[in-house]
């Protein structure tokens, strides 16, 4: 009987989890068009990386609204218009001929995916028992690597066939799908809060954000995430192809191992943090392990084969990170679950939106003038000091832990 009364909630915890994977693959297709996107439109470094920023501007921007929305209206109205939103941007944005446009497109893509991690998050605070919760986080971060994975080799390998315009139209339909889909399965509880309870909720609202923990916890994941929305979503297969000299679909095969690890890493660090009892020493083994595998991807002269192994173990170790998610859902007892996990996942794409256009800002100071068919050329050395963003943001998320209390997988005031 207990198992039939969790059925739906599993259900429709699926579909928003497959939504996560669907956004999560628009977000990350900008690395793989790299090089037609320059072409097609005539950017450089720096315009490219303002051009793939503006799905995380959108989308940091919506997380606060969004749980609060959330909040109030519960998860199916919101969600399945946001899908609306976000597949129609995907359309946009294969259409476009110049920058603006295609901004436009990018910045609706990421309007549609701010909805997806909150309201995976809700259902699983509000419809399952409090121990799925770690769990369940890692595993719907597992489903958004999938998207990822699908956003490397195998997208690059359809864009190369069918052209990267055709290819974001057909992916825009596919979101329709998945937007009917959420109509029909996602229900929503009575408890949502009322409107005179929404306006109690900014008061808590302030509460969350006078929190430090709440902050602290924030800024580290958001610090955290940043290698992955800079290195995994842009620049990291046009610096695999400078120091290898590989396509991109190859390059891309390489990301998929990145994405991979992060799959098994998140709920493999949610199991093990439950286990042990322990929320700090997992995100310190984290951001560790991170630091030391994505510093021998940038500056050592490795074979293929083995950038392909550190890769791996890059996006594993960073996995641990999102352990931050369930340590503020247990520092925070207020009922707006939805705006704390917004708040979060707020900092987790500002990294993105900072940084990846200063990424291709360097690149543009560095570079010595080489063009090929019209597009810049950048060494590998412009690359490698670009991203030297990526080790000091780690060592800055270690040195934050050391103000992060630990909860011991508790709730507590």
């Amino acid at each position: 009987m207990r198992s039939n009364k969790l059925f739906l909630p599993f259900i429709m915890w699926g579909v928003i989890a497959l939504f996560y994977g669907y956004q999560y693959f628009l977000q990350v297709s900008p690395g793989v068009m790299a090089t037609e996107l320059m072409h097609d439109l005539q950017l450089n470094a720096t315009e490219l990386g303002a051009l793939a920023a503006c799905y995380f501007y959108a989308y940091a921007g919506m997380q606060i609204p969004v749980g609060m929305l959330i909040d109030r209206f519960g998860v199916r109205k919101p969600l399945t218009g946001a899908i609306i939103i976000g597949a129609a941007g995907a359309v946009i944005f294969g259409l476009a001929s110049n920058f603006i446009f295609t901004a436009l497109g990018r910045l609706m893509i990421g309007f549609g995916g701010a909805f997806a991690v909150v309201s995976s998050l809700y259902i699983a605070a509000n419809w399952l028992p409090l121990r799925y919760f770690a769990f369940l986080t890692g595993v719907t971060a597992t489903l958004g690597m999938l998207g990822a994975s699908f956003g490397q080799s195998p997208l690059a390998w359809i864009t190369n066939s069918f052209g990267w315009r055709h290819t974001m139209i057909a992916f825009g339909y596919c979101g329709i799908i998945l937007a009917i889909s959420a109509w029909f399965i996602i229900r929503d509880r009575k408890t949502t809060l009322s409107a005179q309870t929404q306006q109690r909720s900014l008061i808590r609202l302030k509460s969350i954000i006078k929190n430090s923990q709440i902050w602290l916890l924030a800024i580290y994941g958001g610090l955290m995430f940043m290698p992955i929305s800079v290195f995994g979503s842009l620049w990291g297969i046009p610096f695999l192809v400078s120091k290898y000299h590989i396509n991109n679909t190859v390059a891309g095969t390489s990301l998929i191992g990145l994405f991979m690890g992060l799959a098994v890493g998140f709920p493999f660090f949610g199991w093990l943090s439950d286990y042990l009892k322990r929320r700090k020493i997992i995100m310190f083994v984290s951001s560790l392990g991170s630091l030391i595998c994505i510093t021998i991807v940038l500056y050592f002269d490795l074979s293929y084969s083995f950038t392909l192994a550190f890769l791996f173990m890059f996006g594993f170790f960073t996995g641990g990170f999102l352990v931050s998610f369930a340590t503020a859902r247990e520092i925070d007892r207020s009922k707006n679950t939805g705006t704390t996990m917004g708040l979060m996942n707020t900092m987790n794409m500002v990294g993105g939106a900072i940084m990846q256009p200063v990424c291709g800002l360097i690149m543009d100071l560095l570079w010595n003038g080489d063009m090929q068919n019209g597009t810049r050329i950048y060494t590998l050395q412009d690359f490698q000091i670009a991203l030297s963003v990526i080790p000091l943001t780690i060592i800055i998320s270690m040195v934050i832990l050391l103000w992060i209390k630990e909860t011991h997988c508790r709730e507590i005031a």
